[in-house]
C-alpha cells in the first residue's frame, strides 16, 4: 500500500508540475500601442511597447513638422525625435528602454530640425514592454 501511495502522489506531482509549465506557456504577454495627438491633431506620436518602436505622424500639409517626445514618468528630461517627412508621412524610431517602466509620450508641431517644438498635446502615460 506504501508504494502505491507514494506513486500516486508521485503522478499527482508530475500532473501538478506539468499544468504550472503549461499555464505559463500559455500566456504571453501581448503587445501594446499607445497614443497621442498634438493640440491641433495635426500630428500623432506612437509608442508600441514590444521592442519600444516610437513612431511621429504629420497629418496635415501645414507646412510644419511633426515631432515624438517621450520621458520618464515623473522626470523633467525630454526626449525629443522630428520627423521631416512632411504631411500624410511617418518617421519611426526604434528605442532601447529598459522594461517594466513607466513612460510619457506626446505629439508636438515644429519647424525644422532646429526648431523648437510647439503645440504640444498632453502628456500621455505609456509602459515599455
Amino acid at each position: 500500500m506504501g508504494n502505491v501511495r507514494r506513486n500516486l502522489l508521485t503522478v499527482a506531482g508530475v500532473i501538478a508540475s506539468g499544468s504550472a509549465v503549461v499555464a505559463m506557456v500559455a500566456t504571453p504577454a501581448a503587445a501594446t500601442t499607445y497614443g497621442a495627438g498634438s493640440r491641433g491633431l495635426d500630428s500623432f506620436t506612437y509608442f508600441n511597447n514590444d521592442g519600444e518602436i516610437l513612431t511621429s505622424e504629420d497629418n496635415n500639409a501645414d507646412g510644419h513638422g511633426a515631432t515624438a517626445q517621450w520621458r520618464y514618468s515623473g522626470s523633467s528630461t525630454v526626449n525629443s525625435y522630428y520627423n521631416p517627412n512632411g504631411a500624410g508621412n511617418t518617421k519611426t524610431w526604434n528605442l532601447s528602454l529598459p522594461e517594466n517602466r513607466f513612460i510619457d509620450i506626446r505629439a508636438c508641431l515644429q519647424d525644422g530640425a532646429g526648431g523648437t517644438p510647439w503645440d504640444c498635446g498632453p502628456w500621455e502615460g505609456a509602459s515599455t514592454g
